[in-house]
């Protein structure tokens, strides 16, 4: 800390001796918000953060398309946005944000290298507002971002799976959000490909098999077809299986499979699964008592 301190007071030396028009005052600019960024990374201080805002804008002003240094600055003033969104929850840091990103895609066209991470960014930061206050054509939005994105990072692209994943996700809180049961209904054979995608004993199979178990739960909910939520059960049975007594999402998955059995006795009436369902509420009363004692010691 002492050192990052000592480069931000150098950094500040530096500055007025670059006053505009000198060629390397943005420069000068971009280092000093390049260190309290790294300041705000370690101690989260929001003062240093909304220098780094302060100090993007001009960079931006002083660098206009097409400048070479302006997308770097675009691409960090948006983070910075979404950091101080974070702390504050001011929907304007997001609604300053998504113009900055889309210009950042603009000078970044395909084939560009990180289109496809500047893509994503641009979705998260829509699905955030979306989150905010609901707006469904933000995370429409999304969504259609996140396509080309995956677009670009065909299998066996290591980026591949988070790109399947998140549209996956992105369509569910689109289904939540309009109840538009195709987006839905194509999360779910998003999540099924997942699972031809990453088999047994791929560590993404189980992530895979918690998100289509998910989704499945939602798909009963709406529809009350109990073949679905058989489907989810069975999912959750082997995720059960592949999360054996002492891993770390062991007790989740006794606690989901638990939820699950009772649901479908109560959309039967049918008790077939009493005994499993007395020996899963056993061993979350034996998991809850363990771990008391664990914070009792």
């Amino acid at each position: 800390m002492d050192s990052l301190n000592e480069a931000i007071s150098l950094y500040r030396e530096a500055l007025p001796l670059r006053p505009v028009p000198h060629p390397d005052r943005p420069s000068s600019l971009g280092s000093l918000a390049q260190a309290l960024t790294s300041l705000y990374d370690c101690n989260k201080d929001v003062d240093a953060l909304n220098e780094v805002i302060s100090l993007h804008r001009e960079v931006l002003e002083l660098c206009p398309s097409p400048h070479p240094g302006r997308c770097s600055s675009l691409y960090e003033l948006v983070k910075a946005l979404v950091n101080l969104y974070g702390h504050n929850q001011d929907i304007n840091a997001l609604n300053e944000a998504v113009p900055l990103q889309r210009e950042v895609l603009k000078l970044c066209p395909a084939p560009h290298p990180d289109r496809s991470t500047l893509l994503t960014k641009l979705a998260k930061v829509l699905q955030l507002i979306h989150r905010h206050n609901g707006d469904i054509d933000a995370i429409t939005e999304a969504v259609s971002m996140l396509r080309a994105a995956l677009a670009l990072r065909p299998p066996p692209h290591p980026e591949h799976f988070a790109s399947h994943n998140n549209l996956a996700t992105y369509l569910q809180f689109l289904y939540k959000g309009n109840g538009d049961v195709g987006a839905l209904n194509e999360a779910i054979a998003l999540h099924r490909e997942t699972l031809a995608l990453y088999p047994v004993p791929h560590p993404i199979y189980l992530v895979g098999l918690m998100n289509l178990s998910a989704a499945l739960l939602s798909q009963f909910e709406r529809d009350g077809v109990v073949g679905v939520l058989d489907e989810a059960i069975s999912f959750r049975r082997e995720l059960l299986a592949l999360c054996p007594p002492g891993h770390e999402y062991h007790a989740d998955e006794v606690e989901s499979l638990l939820q699950l059995l009772e649901k479908r006795r109560a959309a039967t009436g049918d008790d077939q699964d009493r005994v499993e369902m007395g020996r899963l509420r056993a061993e979350l009363e034996f998991l809850s008592k363990e771990r008391e004692q664990l914070g009792a010691n």
